[in-house]
């Protein structure tokens, strides 16, 4: 995330996850804290997978699409900024989820009373030591880059052979020469999510490509072409990840 310049609140929103969504050039920049379940929201280009105690980074004039797969709800800070550099979409892992959940709601009470000035001053504090804790992680993520380092081979790996049916994380494991449970951590810091939902993301997404182009036959086809065997348990994948099943899409 780039260094903020002149942050001012603009307000603080707790709701229930919607089913499905679309914005168009968003009008403000936002932090999204996801409290329990999940969603998928599709960027332009990468999808993000949106699980409970993670704070989503969406700039000003983003356009995207989400959808729900899990009840859940969040809180939402909505701010204008300017950047040092053009913004992006970025997830945040956090390790004091907790914490920052707790700052999330003081923030929004101390928002709903921002006529008073002792509560908007420490409504302005509460989101600075929000941008602390992002900052911090943010630092300590990239102390890291050695160790992620060690994770390319698996990287290069999967860009080759995703879609292998016999593909394993103790292969990706194997081939780094570190422990499985080292590098599941690592990569789940790298990319945000765990190497078995990256790994289905990169499946659905192409999948869902193909199923709307019409280029496959079958669904069976379309399921041994992304790496899966026994087309049902590739339709229960898929239906996870978007919602819908693989024939809704069939022409």
């Amino acid at each position: 995330m780039d260094f903020l310049k002149q942050p001012e609140i603009i307000g603080v929103i707790k709701g229930q996850s919607s089913k499905h969504g679309r914005i168009q050039q968003r009008p403000s920049s936002a932090f999204i804290y996801k409290v329990g379940g999940e969603s998928i929201y599709h960027f332009r280009d990468k999808d993000v997978h949106f699980t409970d105690g993670t704070i989503l980074f969406v700039p000003q004039g983003e356009s995207y699409t989400f959808d729900k797969i899990t009840e859940g709800n969040y809180c939402l800070v909505n701010f204008s900024a300017t950047y040092e550099t053009p913004s992006v979409p970025h997830l945040f892992t956090l390790s004091e989820s907790e914490r920052v959940l707790t700052l999330f709601k003081q923030l929004e009470q101390s928002q709903r009373l921002s006529g008073n000035i002792t509560k908007k001053y420490e409504a302005f504090s509460l989101f600075y030591r929000i941008l602390s804790i992002l900052s911090a992680n943010e630092v300590t993520t990239y102390s890291s880059r050695e160790q992620k380092e060690r994770i390319q081979p698996a990287i290069s790996y999967l860009e080759k052979h995703i879609f292998d049916s016999n593909l394993r994380i103790s292969i990706l494991s194997v081939l780094c020469n570190v422990s499985e449970p080292f590098f599941r951590k690592t990569f789940t810091s790298r990319f945000g999510t765990s190497p078995k939902k990256y790994i289905i993301q990169e499946r659905m997404k192409h999948a869902k490509m193909a199923l709307e182009s019409g280029e496959y036959e079958s669904i069976a086809d379309i399921a041994k072409s992304v790496g899966y065997d026994d087309p049902l348990y590739f339709s229960r994948h898929f239906k996870e990840y978007y919602g819908f099943t693989p024939s809704a899409l069939k022409h």
